[in-house]
């Protein structure tokens, strides 16, 4: 008999551990979900975790020919605000474009899908492209800004055999040059280059997985600015 109070006892207690381990656990998630109107006006829940995106933005002063860019190294995470290498995954992209008279500029979008062992030739997927047009013929700068918004979803540049896994897209660039690896190219993150630098540059080098940026069909002289909200999924170890 005192065997099975003891015995009694025992399972009170887990069961009691139990359902606080339970509603501690419901606490969490009801304190870290939230919500937030779509465009339909319908409400939606999402996680906290979606609200705290890191952002990466870059500005390309004074354009006037095509150019490349690495908006986010996926790897660098000394110089990038993201704490861990992975997968990038993008919920917002904002394009803005400054000029002081007639200018059109269109920029893109896209992942870095695999490349030579020299990375002389690079195969890149784009996922969206925006087209900024200025017809201003006065000396006034104006400013032309366009928004994608992909929330509650998220762009996953995931890549798997050197394709992308988390979106399809027929904007598809095969051994271009626009992203070498010998090159250093413009970049939000600022290190020094070389130990005897004064200051640090604006620059760093394009790999697989990373977010990149390509701006063509350039007209006139403009100043393009990219904003990317996103978050790194950390690689399985």
């Amino acid at each position: 008999m005192t065997k099975l109070n003891t015995l009694f006892k025992e399972y009170s207690a887990l069961f009691v551990v139990g359902s606080l381990c339970t509603i501690a656990f419901s606490f969490f998630v009801l304190t870290n979900v939230q919500a937030r109107d779509s465009i339909s006006g319908n409400p939606i829940m999402v996680q906290e975790e979606a609200a705290t995106n890191q952002l990466a933005m870059m500005s390309f002063p004074s354009l006037s020919v095509a150019t490349s860019g690495v908006l986010v190294d996926a790897s660098a995470v000394t110089y990038f605000q993201h704490f861990a290498s992975g997968t990038i995954e993008v919920s917002r992209v904002e394009v803005g474009c400054e000029s002081k008279g007639r200018a059109s500029t269109t920029v893109k979008v896209g992942v870095i899908a695999d490349m030579n062992a020299d990375g002389t030739a690079q195969e890149v997927h784009y996922f969206d492209s925006f087209l900024c047009i200025s017809s201003n013929v006065m000396a006034d700068t104006v400013s032309d800004r366009i928004v994608a918004d992909y929330s509650p979803s998220r762009v996953r540049l995931s890549l798997n055999r050197a394709t992308t896994s988390g979106f399809i897209s027929d904007d598809i660039e095969l051994g271009t040059n626009n992203f070498p690896t010998a090159q250093l190219l413009r970049s939000p993150a600022a290190r020094k280059i070389f130990a005897a630098d004064a200051f640090a540059q604006f620059r760093t080098t394009a790999a697989r997985g990373d977010l990149v940026v390509r701006i063509v069909n350039v007209s006139g002289t403009a100043t393009p600015t990219i904003k990317a909200f996103y978050r790194v999924q950390p690689t399985n170890p």
